[in-house]
C-alpha cells in the first residue's frame, strides 16, 4: 500500500511503502497528520483517502483494551487492597513465628509498594481512604509460612500480569504495576523459594 496525498494548504506528506512491519498506527497518524486542512481542521476533498486499506494478510488489525477513569479507580483499588492484605499477613507472620526471614524484609517493602500505589492513585484523584485488608493467618511453622508466601507472590505477579495490559494508557500507572510485579517476581518470590 502506498499513502500519498497533498492538500492545498496543507504540509505535503511523502510516500510511505508498507511492508509487513510498518505499524498501522504510523499510517494513520501519517494520514491524519497530512491530511488536515490547517485553517479549517477539516480534511480535504471528497476524493481524499480517509483511512488506509489494509490488504497485506501479515498485517494484524491493533486491538487493545484500555481503563477509563471508572476503571482505573477499580484497578488501583484492587491492587491497593491485594498489597494491604499481603502486608497484613507478612505482618501476622511475624508476630505469629517473630522477626523471621524473609518476613522481617519483605514485610516493609509491602509497605513502600502500598505508597507507591496510593501516589499514583492520588494523582489521578481517586479517593483512597477506607480501604481495609483480611490478613490470612499465620501458619504454624516458618516452612509452612514460606510456602505461603510463594502462593501469595505468584498471586501478586498474576495479578500484575492481569492489570498490567488494561492500564497501557497511563505510562505512570504502567511503571509503578511494573515495578511491583518485578520485586514480587524477582525479589519476593525467590526469597520466600529458598526458605520453603
Amino acid at each position: 500500500m502506498t499513502v500519498s496525498r497533498v492538500n492545498k494548504g496543507s504540509k505535503p506528506c511523502r510516500r510511505m511503502p508498507s511492508t509487513p512491519a510498518s505499524s498501522l498506527l504510523l499510517t494513520v497518524a501519517l494520514l491524519a497528520a497530512c491530511g488536515q486542512d490547517e485553517d479549517t481542521g477539516s480534511s480535504g476533498s471528497a476524493g481524499d483517502i480517509s483511512s488506509p486499506a489494509v490488504t497485506d494478510s501479515s498485517t494484524a488489525p491493533l486491538t487493545t483494551t484500555t481503563a477509563t477513569a471508572a476503571d482505573l479507580d477499580e484497578i488501583l483499588v484492587r491492587a491497593l487492597t491485594h498489597e494491604h492484605e499481603t502486608k497484613a499477613t507478612y505482618d501476622n507472620v511475624v508476630a505469629t513465628l517473630g522477626n523471621v526471614a524473609p518476613f522481617s524484609a519483605v514485610a516493609p517493602a509491602e509497605a513502600q509498594h502500598i505508597a507507591e500505589l496510593e501516589s499514583a492513585a492520588r494523582a489521578h484523584g481517586i479517593d483512597i481512604e477506607g480501604i481495609t485488608a483480611t490478613a490470612s493467618p499465620a501458619p504454624a511453622t516458618l516452612a509452612e509460612a514460606c510456602q505461603a508466601g510463594v502462593a501469595w507472590e505468584e498471586a501478586t505477579v498474576a495479578l500484575y500480569d492481569e492489570l498490567l495490559p488494561q492500564v497501557a494508557a497511563y505510562s505512570d500507572v504502567v511503571y509503578v504495576f511494573t515495578n511491583l510485579r518485578s520485586a514480587s517476581r524477582d525479589n519476593h518470590l525467590p526469597a520466600f523459594e529458598r526458605c520453603g
